[in-house]
């Protein structure tokens, strides 16, 4: 079982790898490449600040798999430059390694692969790294998702308990309203389809919080998919819109779906 995790603390898979650890209550820290960098809306990690910095951000890099028992490497494609010297590091030190690409890999799949490898190779101080030149929020929540679920302490029963939605792989998100709405309709249940099209245009906003949040974390809505937020301006006839006002849209295109087919009518005879 995890006992510490260790990262950097730059933006991506190193900051998700320090909030994952705050959430679940793992110690955590490593050698920091800049301690004062603060980022609006992210959890700041006082036990890394305590730790001696280092200059140079591949020394951190050098620093961290040396006290560690294994790196993970958590990208968006390809790994750059910075993990792959993590890579070639952890190779040269005999440390275990494991590479997941969260483009292509499934929240739970990967949660499930890197439990399996930290068990296998007895990792208890765990280092992450992984940085991405483009969608950076894209990785940070695919990151902090996958961690969750990977080193959360089972509930009980043998299960671990974490009911939040989690974002789709890169490859799989959708990039127009109408493929949103497709991917909706897949994953509700269908009692929920049922009640939603039975609901009135004004009570829609009892549910938006609920479901926002989902959509918003489940595609990536936002920077992380420009197509997407696109596709949701066009719909709302508007040039600029928020993520809040882009969920909504979606809310409300998958309403109006819903009411064309799942909506009951009486049938007189």
């Amino acid at each position: 079982m995890i006992e510490k995790i260790v990262s950097a603390g730059r933006d991506g898979a190193e900051r998700a790898a320090i909030d994952a650890a705050v959430e679940v209550g793992i110690r955590h820290g490593g050698s920091r490449y800049d301690p004062d960098i603060v980022r609006p809306g992210v959890l700041i990690n006082a036990a890394c600040n305590s730790e001696a910095p280092t200059a140079d951000y591949r020394g951190c890099i050098e620093e961290n798999v040396k006290n560690s028992d294994g790196t993970l490497i958590i990208t968006l494609g390809r790994p750059e430059a910075y993990a792959d010297h993590a890579r070639k590091t952890a190779l040269r030190n005999r440390r275990q390694l494991l590479h997941v690409d969260a483009s292509t890999t499934d929240v739970l799949e990967a949660a499930s692969l890197i439990r399996s490898w930290i068990d296998i190779y007895f990792i208890r101080t765990l280092h992450v790294t992984g940085r991405c030149s483009e969608n950076v929020s894209s990785l940070y929540q695919a990151a902090f998702h996958i961690l969750v679920n990977a080193v959360s302490p089972p509930a009980a029963g043998g299960q671990r308990d974490d009911t939040r939605p989690y974002p789709l792989p890169e490859k799989d998100k959708p990039r127009t309203v109408d493929q949103a709405i497709d991917r909706l309709l897949y994953e509700m249940p269908l009692k929920d389809k049922m009640m939603l099209a039975r609901m009135r245009t004004d009570e829609l906003a009892m549910i938006h919080s609920s479901l926002a949040e989902f959509i918003i974390v489940r595609f990536g809505l936002g920077p992380g998919n420009p197509s997407l937020m696109k596709s949701c301006c066009f719909h709302a006839k508007k040039k600029e819109i928020d993520v809040n006002q882009a969920s909504y849209t979606l809310i409300r295109s998958l309403w109006q779906r819903l009411q064309r087919t799942h909506s009951l009518r009486i049938v007189k005879k």
